[in-house]
């Protein structure tokens, strides 16, 4: 699955243009709450860092590295992309994510979680060069584990979260 999204990032990466327009990038922080249905319903606080490229005036992707913590933690890795219906960082916009997660520091040490669905959020510049990002996602997600030796188990579900980032343009 790692090899899958370094692939995706790196086929991105080969797709960005080289027009100075086109080159606005964005790093910030981000947190909020996420759901999962599945597992019996968990909540975790996730809070973690982000990248957001311009691939154009409308399209852009962004990747995400947060840490969520709840009844058990996890890494989540957040590939997503995005279509603006006016310009990046400035307005509404839709795309898709993809999420993916290892858990650390409990009896379902060495799990997986794994999601994928929709985004979607609104952007406010703030000033020049700091963005506020009111954002949302819906999808479904699937957690696999090893429940202290007894066996791998998939439970899947509903996965919901919503948050707030700050962004610096550079």
């Amino acid at each position: 699955m790692k090899k899958l999204l370094l692939l995706i990032f790196a086929a991105l990466s080969l797709t960005m243009t080289n027009d100075l327009t086109a080159q606005t990038m964005a790093a910030g922080a981000e947190t909020g709450p996420q759901i999962f249905t599945g597992f019996g319903g968990e909540f975790w606080y996730r809070i973690g860092g982000l990248y957001q490229y311009n691939i154009n005036e409308t399209h852009s992707v962004k990747a995400g590295i947060d840490f969520a913590v709840g009844n058990f933690n996890l890494v989540l890795i957040n590939p997503e992309y995005r279509y603006a219906f006016e310009e990046t960082f400035d307005g509404f916009y839709v795309g898709g994510f993809i999420k993916y997660g290892i858990v650390i520091e409990s009896a379902l040490d060495g799990g997986s979680y794994f999601g994928l669905g929709a985004t979607g959020g609104y952007e406010v510049p703030i000033s020049d060069s700091f963005i506020l990002d009111l954002n949302g996602q819906l999808g479904y997600a699937s957690l696999g584990y090893d429940f202290l030796g007894f066996g791998k188990i998939n439970d899947g579900g509903l996965d919901f979260s919503f948050g707030a980032a700050g962004k610096f343009l550079f």
